[in-house]
């Protein structure tokens, strides 16, 4: 069991310029919920304003890893905690586009020291659970998950580093770069991301036998892969009680939209200009949004994106208050009606070539 008092290591990565103010939120809401959590920084090529700004923070500091391919973005996640647990024997991944709204601290004390602690992915996820993953992987099935291992937040101890290296070298096979190298939505399912391989992996012979905690989406997580990434069902429930502990920026983020609303008309594209403006508001009204509200007063950290621009973002943001869940509500019971209807007709849905279905062992 991890010691009582023994906290592990934080890490937040981040190799894009215009990303960065995600990692300021992460770190100041390290700093907000769990102060006694020691975060390392890792950005290549960051500058040296960025760099003075986390050197003043108490509870940061940055870190150059040596392992790292600069614009591999998430598939560093095996190297670097590998590096990280040169030095400390239980570290904590948390990807630069999630902030901490509560009490994590519990999460990560007195668990055992073999248990691999993720989230669950979307509630959208195609395919989640099974064994699917891990044949199309070459592997041989070993267990069936309930459901597929989102990896925003991992937590690692040197039990793993075996999965860790397996997880490394999979990510480097040349399959997998030359899916890589497609846009995500052509990606076969069981190499969209480094999360997939990771899930395969863990259903597998070879790692069955590691316990697997998945913080539960819309309890512990807020998964806002578009508005309907959080429920309007997890909406309510967390409405009534005290909210993830995680926000998730999945997909486009709040931070990269315009600074005014796109036009509802745009010439006789109606459908491209509803689209857009759905897009713009569904992000001025996102928990990640609200959330970052609070850190408006933070010197050199730029949330001027948090407050929404249109007259619908404007209205809805007032109507829902503070409360992350809220705000976005109605936006996210018009996705999740429309994303059940696209499931149904099976609309935009991965499919799996077989020029990417492994028959060996990948490790």
């Amino acid at each position: 069991m991890t010691p009582a008092g023994s906290l592990p290591l934080v890490c937040v990565h981040e190799d894009r310029a215009d990303y960065l103010i995600g990692v300021k939120l992460a770190v100041l809401s390290l700093a907000r919920h769990a102060p006694a959590f020691q975060v390392v920084v890792s950005s290549p090529g960051a500058k040296l304003d960025f760099v003075q700004w986390v050197d003043r923070q108490p509870n940061a500091r940055m870190a150059n890893f040596r392992h790292i391919r600069q614009g591999a973005g998430w598939n560093v996640k095996p190297s670097v905690l590998l590096e990280m647990l040169e030095e400390r024997a239980d570290v904590v991944w948390i990807d630069s586009d999630i902030v901490v709204t509560g009490d994590m601290t519990r999460r990560f004390l007195g668990r055992p020291l073999d248990t691999l602690l993720a989230t669950e992915e979307t509630y959208w996820g195609q395919e989640q659970g099974g064994d699917f993953r891990t044949v199309a992987w070459g592997l041989v099935p070993g267990r069936k998950l309930r459901c597929t291992v989102n990896s925003g937040v991992l937590r690692v101890t040197r039990s793993h580093v075996p999965l860790l290296r397996a997880w490394q070298t999979m990510l480097m096979h040349p399959l997998y770069l030359s899916a890589q190298s497609r846009p995500w939505y052509e990606r076969p399912l069981h190499m969209i991301g480094d999360q997939e391989a990771l899930t395969g992996l863990l259903g597998s012979q070879e790692f069955a036998h590691l316990p697997v905690e998945l913080l539960r989406r819309g309890t512990d997580i807020a998964q806002c892969f578009g508005p309907a990434g959080f429920t309007p069902g997890e909406r309510l429930r967390a409405l009534w009680g005290t909210g993830p502990s995680f926000i998730h920026a999945m997909g486009p983020k709040p931070w990269l939209r315009g600074e005014r609303p796109p036009p509802l008309l745009r010439g006789a594209d109606l459908v491209g200009g509803l689209r857009d403006w759905y897009r713009y508001l569904s992000l001025e009204t996102s928990p990640y949004s609200v959330a970052a509200r609070r850190y408006t007063s933070q010197p050199d950290v730029d949330v001027s994106w948090v407050r929404p621009r249109s007259p619908l973002g404007r209205g809805l943001t007032a109507l829902g208050g503070e409360r992350p869940a809220a705000p976005g509500l109605p936006v996210a019971v018009v996705d999740h009606l429309a994303r059940q209807l696209r499931k149904t007709l099976r609309i935009a849905r991965y499919t799996q070539s077989p020029d990417f279905v492994l028959t060996e062992r990948p490790f």
